[in-house]
């Protein structure tokens, strides 16, 4: 099983019902392909963390990369791991409050994950994609 987390840009005119649609699509298909994990949109970007068996993985990857709703997808992290960190979790939106993410949402993911997520919301893993 590994873990993968990207971040990506929405597409320019996405609507906040679209948001929606996309975690209930999620939630669906990740139910089906037995994949876990979380989304956060913010500042009209995507960063999601997900985690299953390589070959699910591979597959979303390649219908995301076809998603017209988002663009500039970057793979920030995949490794192995022993079990997961969002067991219950098919598809969750963590909403974000006061800049940041709730603790409890991040409570089972690694130190490494907990800083990409505050790289994310801080804006560097878009500085850094730009430089």
């Amino acid at each position: 099983m590994i873990q993968l987390a990207y971040s990506s840009d929405a597409r320019g005119d996405l609507a906040s019902n679209e948001v929606f649609e996309i975690i209930e699509t999620s939630a669906r298909n990740n139910l089906r392909d037995d994949l876990t994990g979380m989304l956060i949109f913010a500042n009209d970007r995507f960063f999601q963390i997900i985690e299953g068996e390589p070959a699910a993985i591979d597959g979303l990857m390649a219908r995301l990369q076809a998603d017209p709703r988002h663009h500039s997808i970057e793979v920030l992290h995949r490794q192995e791991i022993g079990e997961r960190s969002f067991p219950r979790w098919r598809m969750e939106r963590v909403q974000i409050a006061n800049g940041s993410v709730p603790e409890a949402a991040l409570a089972n993911v690694s130190s490494n994950m907990r800083a990409l997520v505050r790289q994310f919301l801080d804006g560097s893993v878009a500085n850094e994609k730009a430089a």
